[in-house]
């Protein structure tokens, strides 16, 4: 599903995703998300969201 799509089905599951999912965030809806009043400045969310989510894919010298 594309963004702007879900946007128009689901704003709740939107919001939250642009929110709280590091990846549809910052990869999948980043400018869709950006637009979006109801999401949190990306500069505000952006360091949360990848410092929550990091874990040790690609080694713990990737997370630090």
């Amino acid at each position: 599903m594309t963004c702007q799509r879900l946007l128009k089905i689901n704003e709740q599951l939107f919001h939250k995703r642009c929110n709280k999912d590091a990846e549809f965030r910052l990869l999948q809806c980043c400018t869709t998300c950006n637009k979006y009043d109801g999401s949190a400045p990306y500069d505000a969310v952006a360091e949360t969201l990848v410092s929550e989510s990091c874990f040790d894919r690609y080694g713990t010298e990737f997370c630090e």
